[in-house]
């Protein structure tokens, strides 16, 4: 009897398709002012009491009529997950989180913010996959290993800290 050959899979340059993923989500002057044009108006929301709902709702309206750039579509998802969280809307602050950092995962920013949160929540186990997962995305990022080592030593996890510095 013999084998099925197996079907070969195509190839794949991950050094490049890294760098293509880091290079699309450069930020341009026009896409900056674009964001901050966006901001601006959902900030106008949050002074005039509207609900997270009403405040998120128009966000994804206004997120195409006003055509923003792809590459500031993960700094809007950041600032929804604070207003959520800020209106004590966990469980939605943690789904957007997660659209942040697959959206940009290059970004420390996400990574920290989503991990902050998680901290807050008390789920510390939550908050040191979430910094060990942005640390492969961002290994050059010291902000994020300093968070991990507090939270490992918090943990009274000396073992782990000492590996990260070899």
């Amino acid at each position: 009897m013999q084998k099925k050959k197996q079907p070969e899979l195509p190839k794949i340059d991950v050094a490049a398709k890294k760098k293509e993923l880091q290079e699309a989500f450069v930020e341009t002057a026009e896409s900056k002012a674009a964001y901050k044009q966006f901001s601006k108006l959902i900030e106008e929301l949050e002074r005039s009491e509207a609900t997270f709902p009403s405040i998120f709702s128009t966000a994804m309206t206004k997120l195409v009529q006003m055509d923003v750039p792809k590459k500031v579509h993960w700094r809007i998802f950041m600032d929804l997950a604070d207003y959520a969280k800020r209106d004590s809307r966990f469980e939605t602050a943690i789904h957007l989180y997660r659209i942040v950092v697959s959206m940009q995962p290059y970004a420390h920013q996400g990574w920290l913010e989503y991990a902050k949160m998680e901290e807050e929540c008390g789920n510390q186990e939550g908050c040191r996959d979430i910094l060990k997962k942005g640390i492969q995305f961002s290994p050059l990022n010291e902000n994020l290993y300093l968070k991990l080592v507090r939270i490992e030593e918090r943990r009274n996890d000396v073992a782990s800290v000492r590996k990260m510095t070899k």
